[in-house]
This record gives structure tokens, sequence and C-alpha cells, in this order.
């Protein structure tokens, strides 16, 4: 009862998606190092309950992790079947690296997009 009551007073949903499959989420450590069904099931439970416009996919551009065709296919074919329209591509941002150090990660950077294979 609670999660519905929430899902409907929340007014816009902001969902950080990287990585459609689930052994490469859970591969990429240094972004993200556990698996995306939750993030999946959550998409699919939101919009199977809420107006899908207030839903918005945030996906953060990670050349080398997550820009392949494959992935975005797979990615644009899931959010079409969730029926979820609202998609912002975020780049990446060099100046995560001083907060890596910050809290004692070794930063990642990646300089330029690159074709994956």
């Amino acid at each position: 009862m609670f999660p519905n009551l929430i899902a409907f007073i929340i007014e816009r949903w902001l969902i950080d998606f990287k990585v459609f499959d689930e052994n490469k989420h859970i591969e990429y450590i240094e972004y993200t190092g556990v698996s995306n069904e939750l993030i999946k099931s959550n998409l699919r439970y939101l919009s199977d309950r809420i107006d899908k416009r207030k839903i918005t996919v945030i996906f953060p551009v990670i050349p080398g992790l997550n820009t392949s065709d494959e992935n975005l296919s797979q990615m644009m074919a899931f959010l079409s079947d969730c029926g979820i329209e609202n998609i912002e591509l975020h780049p990446y941002r060099k100046f995560q690296e001083k907060k890596h150090e910050r809290i004692g990660l070794s930063p990642v950077v990646i300089e330029k997009l690159s074709k994956e294979s």
C-alpha cells in the first residue's frame, strides 16, 4: 500500500539507467557493480501504475561502457515496451574524477568517444 501511495504523490521520477545487459552492469564496478534488475523492475512497476509522463530516464553517456548499438537498441526497446518516452542524455563529466578521489576511489576518466565492438 505504501509504495503505491508514494508513486502517486511524487510528481517527477528521475531514474538513472546506464547499461541494459545485467552482466555488463555488474561487470563495470567503477560505475555500477550491482545488478540492474531492481532498476528494470522499478521502471516496469511505475510505468504500470502512474502517468508515464512523470517518468524520466537519465542516460549518462559513458563511452566504452554504454554507447554500443546493442546496448542502445536494447534499452530503447525496453523503455518503449514500458511506454516511457522521456529520456535525457547526460554526458560523462570529468569533474567526477575529484569526487572519486575525495571518497577514496580510483578516478575513472574517459577522454573521448570510442567505437565499441
